[in-house]
């Protein structure tokens, strides 16, 4: 009996270290982005920024925000939950799920001051930067579960 209890506290707590404060929303509004793969170099995330659509750093006057990222179920961004970046906060490694692709939905298409890589399984230390937003990237068949936000 004193085991079983032992165990359910150590899962409990087990379970309490990765979870998440982030909440997520289910989308798929990255179904209608264009489609590549996210070239996997694993690097020291660093500070960086993301690029807008077109190509250029975001302008400080045009809209950060609203913008999300999409870490999505299948490898074509149709099936995602969502996460408000303007609630993520910087520098801190947060632990998701598996996920197929990627993308950073944002109405403006400025980009963001901030650099976001996707890193491996408790490994925030390296990650893979999306480089631009509203564009889906495949992961598959790497191995993703976390993010982590650069200034």
């Amino acid at each position: 009996m004193f085991f079983s209890i032992v165990a359910l506290a150590v899962a409990a707590v087990g379970q309490a270290v990765f979870a998440t404060p982030l909440s997520a929303t289910t989308t798929n509004v990255g179904a209608s982005f264009p489609k590549s793969e996210l070239k996997v170099e694993l690097v020291t995330p660093h500070s960086n920024v993301t690029a807008g659509q077109n190509g250029l750093h975001p302008d400080t006057t045009q809209a950060t925000f609203p913008a999300d990222l999409l870490l999505c179920f299948d490898s074509l961004c149709g099936s995602c939950e969502s996460f408000d970046l303007s609630t993520v906060p910087l520098d801190t490694c947060e632990i998701e799920f598996f996920f197929n692709s990627v993308a950073i939905a944002q109405p403006s298409g400025s980009g963001l001051p901030f650099a976001v890589f996707v890193t491996p399984p408790n490994l925030c230390a390296t990650g893979a930067q999306i480089p631009i937003v509203n564009e889906c990237f495949s992961v598959t068949p790497n191995s993703f579960d976390d993010f982590i936000l650069q200034l």
